[in-house]
């Protein structure tokens, strides 16, 4: 069974009408229903789900991430959602990668994040310490030092 999901803002920007991505050019919730054929959703209600986000997104209109919420609360579905202050779109793409806004302070933020949802979701499994993420972010924070404080690059 699924107890945890992590994702990116990707996760709440669907129903596109083509592949360029325009916030503004997406299906409504009735059109999507009647002109994609997709799978029913069960909703996991003992899951948690994790979105990690730029709050300088222009992909993610705040109506996208209000949309979400309210999907996920209409269906019992716990949920949190990390908005990283003065970050733009791309954010967690290492260094090199095409259209880049690498951030590395909300990169870092954003795996100490997930990595404390899966312990908590995962309590008996043992983290292993790695020095960075795949991004090569260094994450100088153990989880238990990064609940106590913040660290910055």
């Amino acid at each position: 069974m699924l107890r945890s999901l992590v994702g990116s803002e990707m996760c709440i920007r669907d129903r596109y009408r083509d592949a360029g991505f325009d916030p503004h050019a997406r299906l409504t919730a009735a059109e999507f229903a009647t002109e994609v054929d997709v799978a029913e959703n069960n909703y996991n209600t003992r899951c948690t789900v994790m979105i990690q986000n730029g709050d300088a997104d222009e992909h993610v209109p705040e109506e996208h991430i209000q949309e979400f919420k309210r999907e996920m609360d209409s269906n019992g579905v716990g949920w949190q959602f990390h908005n990283h202050a003065k970050t733009p779109h791309g954010w967690a793409l290492g260094p090199g990668v095409t259209a880049t806004e690498y951030q590395p302070l909300a990169d870092r933020r954003s795996t100490v994040a997930m990595l404390s949802l899966l312990h908590e979701v995962w309590p008996d499994v043992k983290q292993h310490s790695v020095p960075t993420n795949a991004s090569g972010t260094a994450l100088t924070a153990s989880l238990s030092r990064s609940r106590s404080r913040d660290t910055r690059s």
